[in-house]
């Protein structure tokens, strides 16, 4: 049963896995000049870096049922604003949202509208987190939750549900797919600014 609903969804999903650890090892190539930056350049080129992995990611997506695929980019999106601020996330946001829109299809509005509701809850993810720092369970609870917008849009538009048994199949592996891709890319986030911080505290 596992091979037959979730193995073909392997290779995509390893490789969009492989997208996402890219963006943070850029994310750790570009701390050191972050140093000199404003913190608008610093929030562009954030975003920047986040929107290129998402462009990469979209272009291998994991195709669950024709017309309905997920791929990397609502965690990218989701991570910008905590690890790059809000501009980055407007960055990203409206990268991702402008893409997918132009790539058209069923379902090409509902999820846009999702990327935007992510991107809302990536700012306010930052604001709630913003003095404490974001903490690791937080990750965890962030990849539950941020494929969520784009289920429920996606079925309430579009009715794609088919009676709850597309859910019901994948739903699971969306779910960890989620958890999985945010806590790695947060986690290496999360050191790579820990190392940044210890840097600039010895200068």
């Amino acid at each position: 049963m596992f091979m037959q609903h979730w193995g073909p969804l392997l290779l995509p999903l390893t490789q969009n896995l492989g997208v996402i650890a890219l963006a943070a090892l850029a994310f750790g190539a570009f701390g050191q000049c972050r140093l000199q930056m404003s913190r608008l350049t610093r929030g562009i080129v954030v975003g920047l870096i986040f929107a290129v992995s998402a462009l990469i990611s979209m272009a291998i997506p994991v195709e669950i049922a024709p017309d309905i695929a997920f791929d990397g980019r609502a965690v990218l999106v989701l991570l910008s604003a905590p690890f790059g601020g809000p501009v980055a996330t407007l960055v990203v946001g409206a990268t991702t949202v402008a893409s997918r829109l132009l790539q058209g299809g069923p379902i090409a509005i509902p999820t846009a509208l999702s990327l935007v509701v992510v991107s809302l809850m990536s700012v306010g993810w930052w604001a709630l987190r913003r003095k404490t720092g974001i903490r690791m369970s937080d990750l965890f609870i962030a990849g539950a939750v941020v494929g969520v917008p784009a289920m429920v849009l996606i079925a309430a538009i579009h009715g794609l549900v088919h009676d709850g048994r597309l859910l019901r199949q994948f739903g699971p592996l969306l779910v960890l797919s989620g958890i999985i891709a945010t806590v790695v890319l947060g986690g290496l986030l999360m050191v790579e600014r820990r190392r940044l911080t210890a840097e600039r505290a010895l200068a």
